[in-house]
Order: structure tokens, then sequence, then C-alpha cells
């Protein structure tokens, strides 16, 4: 039987898992687009795991939020055509009220979560960024999601963005660690899809976290994880209700 050594590959890490998460992953919660965004985001808030947003993700989200609020202000009540709506998006006229309405809803979003939103503070990061710019097919504001994963010391960086994900892998995979190893030791991306299985590769143990099935999910809704330790292990035995 082979023995656990620290160090090795057979070690789990101890800590909890650091995430970052794109802009796509809260616009997927605050909106309801896609549940397995906000599944992993209840997975993470309920096991205390640390979850991080750079501050050019949280301006790219009140951006969208509010081009999104623009929108609907001027074609359901207003009634302009959608012509003209796309011709003027970048003279919004909103006001004070959708303001604080937009606002309100991001707030809502990073209490709930508790997301910490991560600064590039070191000038070295910023030429890293402009190095990545020159050298990959990654768009400049995926990369200021990457480096400020990076330089964060996280483990995962969350995101739906295809293209972003196969991008990204390479230049984790090209760029060195102080230590000589390549970024994807340390730093992974994937959808949220994969976030389990991507965290047990680089060594945490994902066993504890439990996904629940679907009668489950479709009876107690969004608010699984808050169910009690009795109705987590019976979980398997509660069939779907009758439509």
């Amino acid at each position: 039987m082979l023995k656990k050594r620290k160090g090795s590959k057979l070690e789990k890490k101890k800590r909890k898992p650091k995430l970052l998460i794109d802009t796509c992953i809260a616009l997927d919660c605050i909106f309801n687009r896609r549940e397995k965004s906000k599944e992993v985001l209840d997975i993470a808030l309920k096991h205390k795991w640390e979850i991080n947003m750079s501050i050019f993700g949280g301006m790219e989200l009140l951006d969208t939020i509010q081009e999104r609020e623009y929108v609907n202000k001027k074609f359901l009540i207003e009634k302009w055509s959608l012509k003209d709506i796309f011709n003027s998006r970048r003279e919004q006229d909103l006001g004070s009220k959708d303001f604080a309405k937009i606002n309100q809803q991001i707030d809502d979003f990073l209490n709930k979560y508790k997301v910490i939103l991560r600064p590039i503070k070191e000038d070295a990061h910023w030429k890293l960024s402009f190095r990545l710019a020159k050298n990959s097919n990654i768009n400049a504001t995926d990369i200021l999601h990457l480096i400020t994963a990076w330089a964060a010391n996280c483990d995962l960086l969350l995101t739906n963005d295809k293209p972003f994900i196969r991008e990204a892998k390479k230049s984790l995979k090209t760029e060195k660690l102080g230590n000589g190893k390549p970024v994807w030791t340390k730093l992974r991306i994937c959808a949220p899809e994969y976030f389990k299985r991507t965290l047990t590769q680089i060594g945490f143990n994902m066993v504890y976290v439990r996904e629940l099935p679907p009668p489950i999910k479709k009876r107690y809704g969004t608010e699984k994880l808050q169910l009690t330790e009795k109705e987590l292990w019976s979980a398997p035995k509660i069939k779907e209700e009758k439509k």
C-alpha cells in the first residue's frame, strides 16, 4: 500500500479552493440563465470557498446590465424600433433611479456570494498582460480576468466562454511559474460543468462535494444546498412529483 507523503500527488490539498469567476458566470446567477453556474457558486458558498472577480469584470458587469436596462426601457416602455435602439446604444440616457436599480442587483449578487473584487496591482502583471495580448488569441478583456486570477493565487477560473477556455489553456501550459513549472500546474480554467473534475486534477479532495440528483433539484429548486443532513442523505430515495 502506497503511503501518502507530504508534497506527493497522493496528498490531497487541505486548504479550500480559490475561485475567480468570469463576467458571464455572474450574469448567469443574476438573470437565472444557466443553472450550473449558480449551482457551483452555491457549493462554493456552502463550503466557504473564496470567490473572486476582477475589478474589470465588475465594470464589465455594470456595462452589460446598464445596456440591458437601456434596451428594455427604449423597447418596452418608449416603443423604439430595434434599429433605432441599436444605433443609439452608445448614447444611453439612464437616470439615477436606473443606476440605483442596477447597482442594487449587482450588490445583492456580490453580497450573497461574498465575492471579492480584485485589482491588478503589480507592474509585472500589467507587463505580463501586454505580453499575452501580443502572443495569444485571447482578447484584452479576458486577459485581464486571467492575469487577475494568476496574481490572486486562484486555483480555478470559471467561465462559459469556450474560445477563452481553449486559448487560455495554451497560455497556462506555456507560461512558467518562478519554480520553472507551467502555470497550468497551479491555475486551471474550465466551464462550471467540469469544476469538480478540474479541482480534483490539481489535488483538491472533492469527495465531500455532493451534487443532488434531478428529482431533488426539481423539488427544492436552486435552494437545494440548504437541505438538512437527513434530507441530503435520503435524496436518492425521493421520487419525482407527478405532473
